[in-house]
């Protein structure tokens, strides 16, 4: 699929490709949270984020909880 393609078809769903893009950041994030647990680094790395404090604020933004705070509620539940 061309770059055109993907980034027009997004748009005709009523929904922009950064707003895409940015939904399923937050939902790998949570993933590598948690299966496998991986650091912060590695996961900035994984979704091409520069370092883990700009990762960490990123997800504090996409969530409103640390990392940290995420992974401790997922081990309880």
């Amino acid at each position: 699929m061309s770059k055109r393609t993907l980034r027009g078809y997004p748009e005709g769903e009523g929904k922009c490709f950064r707003a895409l893009a940015y939904a399923a950041r937050e939902s790998l994030a949570r993933h590598y949270l948690w299966k496998p647990p991986c650091r912060a680094g590695e996961i900035a790395l994984l979704l091409f984020v520069e370092d883990p404090i700009s990762f960490y604020r990123a997800y504090q933004d996409w969530t409103g909880q640390t990392p940290d705070s995420t992974r401790h509620a997922l081990r309880l539940s």
